[in-house]
């Protein structure tokens, strides 16, 4: 049990880690970014008074059900979440909607960069379909997301005047929100048909919430970096926010 006890609060430091590495690494600092930072403190604090629950059956019995209740939740919404990794092949839309990530300054993280290169892939197969880039400006950007997501495309070949620029929203549903008004004005008040490009990870949440706004969507996934998988865990408390605040 010893050992035991050592290995899992080895893992628990260890997505401690991961979290830091999420943040520092993608500018992503939301509170589904610490999910790895919570599990891991939890599971050394679990093991660190292990020794001590044992004497006090009661206390014992009260974190093992809030422990697995916890863990029972997480893993259902992680379920969910892979359910989205691989939509169906998307057809021709006249909007895509591009969901902004973090930004270095005034480049692109590696996040935003896979969905730029899904929507440049899309929009050169579908010539027609106009581009809504959506991103504010978060701590630590020089500027919006959506303007350095214009930056990239215009220097891909795509042309500036299928580029909508939304530069308001700071979360997923705020980009979706804002973009269905933006639909609104340029396609007058309906249910509008688009796609969303987003990373794989993130894809149920965002056709949740694009459901829930009244836009009826098609996704589509951009792959998720090798260094930055951890997102997938981080994910996971995000859908659980999302299922309590979005209805």
């Amino acid at each position: 049990m010893k050992i035991g006890r050592k290995i899992w609060i080895a893992v628990g430091i260890a997505l401690i880690f991961m979290s830091l590495l999420i943040g520092l690494t993608e500018r992503v600092f939301q509170p589904g970014t610490f999910v790895p930072a919570a599990i891991g403190g939890a599971l050394i604090f679990f093991f660190a008074i292990w020794k001590w629950m044992l004497k006090y059956k009661i206390f014992k019995n009260i974190l093992l059900f809030l422990f697995a209740t916890g863990m029972v939740i997480y893993f259902a919404a992680e379920c969910f979440v892979f359910s989205g990794v691989q939509p169906p092949e998307p057809g021709e839309h006249e909007y895509a909607i591009v969901l902004g990530c973090g930004l270095f300054g005034e480049a692109p993280s590696w996040l935003l960069t896979e969905r730029l290169k899904t929507a440049e892939t899309y929009a050169k197969q579908y010539q027609n379909c106009r581009l809504i880039l959506s991103g504010g400006q978060g701590r630590g950007e020089l500027i919006t997301e959506a303007e350095a997501m214009r930056r990239y495309l215009v220097r891909a070949g795509i042309s500036e005047e299928r580029l909508i620029l939304e530069e308001q929203s700071h979360n997923t549903y705020e980009n979706l929100r804002n973009s269905n008004q933006i639909l609104d004005e340029t396609d007058g008040e309906k249910v509008h048909d688009c796609i969303i490009i987003s990373n794989d990870f993130h894809l149920y949440r965002a056709k949740r919430l694009a459901k829930i706004i009244g836009i009826n969507t098609d996704t589509l996934a951009a792959p998720t970096p090798v260094g930055t998988v951890g997102m997938f865990l981080r994910e996971g408390i995000s859908v659980v926010f999302s299922w309590l605040r979005y209805r």
